[in-house]
């Protein structure tokens, strides 16, 4: 679940009228288009983007009601929410913009190499308490770490792998930042976490299979690793000009593609 934060508001000095963006949506797509934002209002300075962070469902809502032009999603849209605008769908777009997905990260000295989804559902529910079950004899008990449930990542590792019926054990412990995540694994033997691939790679944490599949640039980008995510951006098909020539920006390999590979992102090019 995740929680609306206060607005950022990124302006630059104006000598021009101001033309004005919103834009509101999923934590997880925030760093790119804030970064890319930045840049944006340097290169065009009459303009004024404003970004309001939720979640996917948040954004989507958003761009439905016209509170906001661009929704940023991580997710597909809700059943409920595509059977409440069937008739409409087809007046809105997606523009993917980039690659991301959860990794899930255990100690060095782990001889566990591959996980299945199943495995990681019983490891996080509770289910399943000491490594001795995946084949590491002396492991002991199972340490699990876990985002707080404000962040992005819960919430996509309940739609990935808990699914709606499943809940991450209350004996989990979880974390406020990435960092705490990678750095409390990295000292604790019987630990294992979930978090942001891009994270965890820059990093340099021990990442585990899922369903015999490492992620990588390429297994992420193809589909091939279950838990990769798209980060795109929801919009409007007769979007104003301001609007396409943002997402225009976010998707040039010379400007928005080129800030996402600098921030160690999965760009789509």
């Amino acid at each position: 679940m995740s929680q609306v934060e206060p607005k950022i508001i990124m302006t630059e000095a104006q000598s021009s009228p101001i033309k004005r963006l919103q834009i509101r949506g999923s934590e997880s797509v925030k760093p790119i288009i804030q970064k890319i934002g930045y840049q944006y209002m340097t290169d065009f300075p009459s303009v004024e983007l404003t970004l309001s962070l939720g979640s996917s469902v948040h954004g989507y809502k958003s761009v439905f009601q016209g509170t906001a032009e661009i929704g940023m999603v991580s997710s597909n849209m809700p059943d409920e929410l595509h059977r409440q605008m069937q008739d409409k769908i087809s007046e809105y777009k997606y523009t993917l913009i980039a690659h991301d997905a959860i990794a899930v990260i255990v100690h060095p000295s782990n001889p566990v190499k591959n996980l299945t989804r199943q495995d990681l559902k019983r490891i996080f529910s509770g289910r399943a308490k000491d490594w001795e079950d995946f084949g590491w004899d002396d492991g002991g008990k199972i340490e699990i770490y876990s985002p707080h449930p404000a962040h992005q990542a819960f919430a996509t590792w309940r739609r990935l792998v808990m699914g709606e019926t499943s809940y991450v054990t209350i004996e989990s412990k979880t974390f406020n930042s990435d960092k705490a995540i990678t750095q409390s694994v990295e000292n604790t033997r019987q630990s294992i976490a979930y978090l942001s691939w891009v994270e965890a790679h820059a990093a340099g944490s021990t990442v585990v299979q899922v369903d015999g599949q490492y992620p990588s640039s390429e297994t992420i980008s193809k589909k091939l690793y279950l838990l990769s995510q798209e980060l795109r951006l929801f919009s409007k098909i007769d979007a104003s000009d301001q609007v396409e020539k943002f997402l225009n920006y976010c998707v040039s390999q010379k400007t928005g593609q080129a800030i996402i590979k600098d921030m160690g992102w999965i760009s789509i090019g």
